[in-house]
């Protein structure tokens, strides 16, 4: 029940980001609803939807370590561990000083 209520909402969001014009602007605000849809696939358990969601995040906020960090798990769940490295050696998975 939990992950069918998980999955349903990571749809309407889905959805609700789809809708939004000027999706492919630079504010980081913009990346809350891509970053929320790929979390929550990637809770669920889902293999496709995580990554091309947490990327489009990371296009648009790519300062976010959250983003960063969640798309490096998604990758390693996918066993693409060269795509993981990637993700927390970039300067942007680094805390601030």
């Amino acid at each position: 029940m939990k992950r069918s209520y998980l999955s349903v909402l990571a749809l309407c969001a889905l959805l609700i980001n789809t809708g939004c014009p000027g999706g492919g602007s630079s504010d980081p605000s913009a990346a809350i609803s891509p970053f929320y849809v790929g979390t929550l696939a990637l809770q669920t358990g889902e293999k496709n939807h995580p990554i091309p969601s947490l990327e489009k995040a990371l296009k648009l906020a790519p300062d976010e370590p959250a983003i960063a960090a969640n798309l490096a798990l998604a990758y390693i769940r996918n066993n693409a561990l060269c795509c993981a490295r990637s993700r927390v050696r970039s300067p942007g998975t680094r805390a601030p000083v």
